[in-house]
């Protein structure tokens, strides 16, 4: 059976964060990729009880690479980047940014950062879903 597809004009989205505080990270530490997800969930979980918008993410350990004068590393400063889209056949993106801002808001408070990325770009999204059928 051939999935149906709609698809949405919407946004997409990446951010990029680091988990140790501050800069002068020559002493940096990994911090467990199984607990950062935890913590995004859970930040989403929040922001679905207080909007009823859920975020959902692709997260990728990667490293941050910036003028070592700055404070990163040689090397690169331990990160997580984040990806998603909006589906509107869920959410409206005017009620999704907010939302997202607001998780993404909370997480870099959580790691203690000064700074990290968000980028919000436009989208085209295809949605696939297989109907399943009714006995």
């Amino acid at each position: 059976m051939i999935p149906e597809n709609e698809y949405f004009n919407t946004i997409h989205w990446t951010v990029t964060v680091g988990t140790n505080p501050g800069f002068s990270l020559e002493e940096q530490k990994l911090m467990d990729y199984g607990s950062f997800v935890e913590m995004f969930q859970r930040l989403c979980e929040e922001e679905h009880t207080e909007s009823g918008i859920w975020i959902t993410a692709v997260i990728t350990q990667t490293r941050l690479a910036y003028m070592h004068k700055q404070g990163c590393p040689y090397g690169g400063e331990y990160a997580y980047m984040l990806t998603g889209s909006c589906n509107t056949e869920f959410a409206s993106v005017d009620d999704y940014i907010p939302a997202l801002k607001r998780v993404i808001t909370r997480l870099g408070e959580r790691l203690g950062q000064v700074t990290y990325t968000l980028e919000i770009i436009p989208a085209h999204l295809d949605y696939y879903y297989s109907q399943r059928k009714q006995q």
